[in-house]
């Protein structure tokens, strides 16, 4: 082997070393990134009070439509009684 072949190997070894380097960080920082996301993503709490509010404000409107087509049955049955 010569001396031009074997400094054209050592610097694709290098070259190839460096990249491996270089994409292991960008993993890295890729994975970072992926676990603040995913953090970004749970609910904070103010935004869980609010959908919790929100269920609860549904169940109470629920509730009251039932007992407003209860009554409104039962007033129904006492004209159909007259």
């Amino acid at each position: 082997m010569t001396m031009k072949q074997s400094v054209v190997l050592t610097a694709a070894a290098l070259a190839l070393v460096l990249s491996a380097g270089a994409i292991a960080e960008s993993a890295a920082k890729l994975e970072k990134a992926h676990e603040k996301a995913e953090a970004d993503l749970t609910l904070s709490p103010e935004h869980a009070k609010a959908e919790a509010d929100l269920k609860s404000m549904d169940a109470k409107e629920k509730s009251k439509m039932e007992a407003a087509e209860e009554k409104a049955e039962s007033d129904l049955k006492k004209m159909e009684a007259k």
